[in-house]
Parts: structure tokens; C-alpha cells; sequence
């Protein structure tokens, strides 16, 4: 019975022994499953990165593109802003120019009339003071019927004479 009580100890030792290195075989294939779980997390966590990075530097590019876009945008209407109003002040040079033209015209004109009317004046003062005398003769009773009608006969031939006289 020693015997195969020592026997039986010795099976359960090897036993023991064989389920001992099992276990530590399953422990390392754990430990090394684990490993490679815990690795490949972390390249997909260095990919994930990776690509966050990407995307952001995308975004920057966009950004700056879009800031780009914008100042060229920006700089093209002050440009044609500034065109506008270069435009705008040379009509209005234009304008004031021919309004200052107008004016001296205008001021030309105005002084040949001036001048006309002088002249119509003088020239109508004879005649209007000479008809004012006989109206005055007139009323005054100095000058009958009779004598106001050899005036206008008088006036005829002088008008008749003056027409075809020559002018001065």
C-alpha cells in the first residue's frame, strides 16, 4: 500500500505538475492574448489620432483657404470701390467744369442783353418822349385836332424817309 499510495502521490504530483505548467501555459497565452488586445488598441488609438490629426490639419487648410478667399474677395470690392468712387469724382470734375462753362455763358448772355436792352431803351426814348409831348400838347389843350393830324402826317413821311434812307 506504500507503494501505491506512493504512487497515487507521485500521480498527483504529476498531475499537479501538469496542470501547474497547463496553467501557466493559459496564463501566458492570456498574458500574451492580452498583450496583443492592449497593442492593437493602441495602433487603433495611434490611428484614431492619426486621423483626428489629419482631419484638423484639414480643417486648418480650409481655413486658411477660406481666409485667403476672403481677402482676396475683401481686396477685390475695395478695388472696384475705389474705381466707383475715382469714377464719381472725375464726373463730378466734368460736371462742375461745365457748370462753370454754363455760368460764364450765362453771365455773357446775360450782359449782350444788358447791353440790348441799354440800347432799345435809348433808341425807344425818342420816339416814346416824342409821342408823351403830343399827348402832353393834348391834354394840355395846346394842340387841336387838325394840328395833331399834320404831326402824324409829318411822322409818315419821316418813317417813309427813314426807311429808305441808309443806316449809320
Amino acid at each position: 500500500m506504500l507503494a501505491s499510495a506512493e504512487k497515487n502521490k507521485h500521480k498527483a504530483d504529476s498531475l499537479k505538475t501538469i496542470a501547474q505548467t497547463k496553467q501557466l501555459e493559459l496564463d501566458k497565452y492570456v498574458a500574451v492574448e492580452q498583450k496583443l488586445q492592449a497593442e492593437n488598441k493602441a495602433r487603433k488609438l495611434e490611428l484614431l489620432k492619426e486621423q483626428d490629426t489629419k482631419l484638423f490639419q484639414q480643417y486648418i487648410i480650409y481655413l486658411i483657404l477660406a481666409g485667403f478667399f476672403s481677402m482676396i474677395l475683401f481686396a477685390y470690392f475695395i478695388f472696384r470701390s475705389k474705381e466707383k468712387e475715382k469714377k464719381a469724382k472725375e464726373m463730378m470734375t466734368k460736371q462742375r467744369e461745365e457748370i462753370y462753362l454754363q455760368a460764364q455763358q450765362l453771365t455773357e448772355v446775360n450782359a449782350t442783353k444788358d447791353k440790348l436792352f441799354a440800347i432799345i431803351g435809348h433808341d425807344l426814348r425818342g420816339p416814346i418822349g416824342s409821342v408823351k409831348s403830343v399827348l402832353s400838347l393834348m391834354l394840355d389843350n395846346l394842340i387841336n385836332k387838325e394840328d395833331f393830324e399834320i404831326l402824324i402826317t409829318f411822322q409818315k413821311v419821316y418813317l417813309k424817309v427813314s426807311k429808305t434812307s441808309i443806316p449809320c
